[in-house]
C-alpha cells in the first residue's frame, strides 16, 4: 500500500488498530492509523506513544532512522515522527504518514489523525519539532535471471511464410498485410526479425513510462492544489470572498489539468493497444481521472463558510 492508496482507503475515518472497549479511548489517535499503513505493507508495529516509535530503537533491522536536519527531506512513505516538545502533545508528540515533500518551501503534506481532527485526512506541516522520519527497509531485489542461450542455427535460419505471421500475432496481436510479409521474407531471418519486434515493444514500454511520469506530475501538482485549497478555505481569517477566489483559481488550474491528463491517458491507451495484451495501466489511470473529478465536483459545490 503506498501513501496515496492508504489516504484513498481511509480518509475521514476515525480509526482504532487494535479495537476493545478498554481501548476505544484511543480511537482516531495518531498512531492507530499510522499501525495499519505499517502493517499493510508486512512491516511490524510499535505498540507505543508517538515519540517513542524514535527512541525506542525496536526493529533496527527493518526501519531505517533519519534525522531531521536542513538537508534532509522525507519520501513517500516514511513515517514522520515528532518530539515530545510538540505543544499539546502531552509529551507524546506526534506521528503520520509522508504523502511528499513540497521542494523549495520548508513544507510536506502528511497523512495524519487527531491533527485538526480525529480523523484520517492530509495535513500540509513544517518542519518544526519532527525528529526525523523511519523508512522501511525493504529487501534487495533478486537478480534477474541470466537469459538462456539460444540456438546459433535456429536464429540465423531463413524465415518462413509462416514464420513470420505466427511472430506478428505473438507481438503485435494482428495478421501481417502482404506487404509486410514480402518485406520480411526478403529482408532476414529469425533472429533479425525477432530482434525488430523487441525493439517495438522496447519503444511501446519507454512511451508508456514517459506518460506515466508525466501524469503523475500532473496528479501531484493537482493534490498541491487541493492542499492549499484546503488550507485557504478552513482559514478563519478569510473572507468569503478572497475564499470565492481561491475556488475558482483552484478550478480553474484543475481544469487545464484534467485536459493534460485525459490526453496523456489517451495516449498510453493507443500505446497498449498496439501491444497484443494490454497492461492494466490505462484502467488504473483512468480510475485516478475519475477519482479527481469526484474531488473536483466536491469542492465545487462547497460553499465557503
Amino acid at each position: 500500500m503506498n501513501p496515496e492508496q492508504y489516504l484513498a482507503r481511509y480518509q475521514g475515518q476515525s480509526l482504532l488498530y487494535s479495537p476493545s472497549p478498554a481501548r476505544e479511548y484511543l480511537r482516531g489517535q495518531c498512531v492507530q492509523p499510522v499501525c495499519f499503513y505499517v502493517e499493510a505493507n508486512g512491516f511490524p508495529v510499535m505498540w507505543r506513544d508517538a515519540a517513542d516509535w524514535w527512541h525506542s530503537g525496536l526493529f533496527a533491522d527493518r526501519y531505517e532512522r533519519i534525522p531531521n536536519s536542513p538537508t534532509a527531506r522525507p519520501e513517500p512513505g516514511d513515517i514522520i515522527i515528532w518530539a515530545g516538545s510538540l505543544p499539546n502533545s502531552g509529551n507524546a508528540g506526534h506521528i503520520a504518514v509522508c504523502l511528499r515533500a513540497l521542494a523549495g518551501t520548508g513544507t510536506f503534506i502528511s497523512v495524519d489523525s487527531n491533527w485538526g481532527g480525529k480523523y484520517v485526512h492530509a495535513v500540509t506541516h513544517d518542519y518544526a519539532h519532527v525528529i526525523g522520519w523511519l523508512r522501511m527497509k525493504r529487501p534487495a531485489p533478486a537478480p534477474a535471471p541470466a537469459p538462456q542461450p539460444t540456438s546459433q542455427g535456429d536464429s540465423d535460419m531463413a524465415i518462413t511464410r509462416d514464420d513470420v505471421i505466427r511472430e506478428y500475432r505473438v507481438n503485435r496481436g494482428t495478421d501481417p498485410s502482404e506487404a509486410e510479409i514480402g518485406a520480411q521474407l526478403n529482408g532476414g531471418n529469425m533472429k533479425s526479425l525477432s530482434f525488430g519486434f523487441a525493439v517495438e515493444n522496447q519503444q511501446r514500454r519507454e512511451g508508456t513510462a514517459r506518460q506515466l511520469g508525466e501524469m503523475q506530475t500532473q496528479i501531484n501538482a493537482q493534490n498541491d492544489a487541493i492542499s492549499s485549497f484546503q488550507l485557504k478555505l478552513n482559514d478563519t481569517t478569510l473572507s468569503n470572498d478572497k475564499k470565492q477566489k481561491a475556488l475558482d483559481e483552484m478550478l480553474a488550474m484543475t481544469a487545464q489539468t484534467n485536459a493534460a491528463l485525459t490526453a496523456a491517458h489517451d495516449r498510453i491507451v493507443e500505446l497498449e493497444q498496439q501491444q497484443p495484451t494490454p497492461s492494466p495501466t490505462p484502467s488504473a489511470t483512468s480510475t485516478w481521472l475519475i477519482n479527481l473529478l469526484a474531488i473536483l465536483t466536491k469542492w465545487k459545490t462547497k460553499t465557503p463558510q
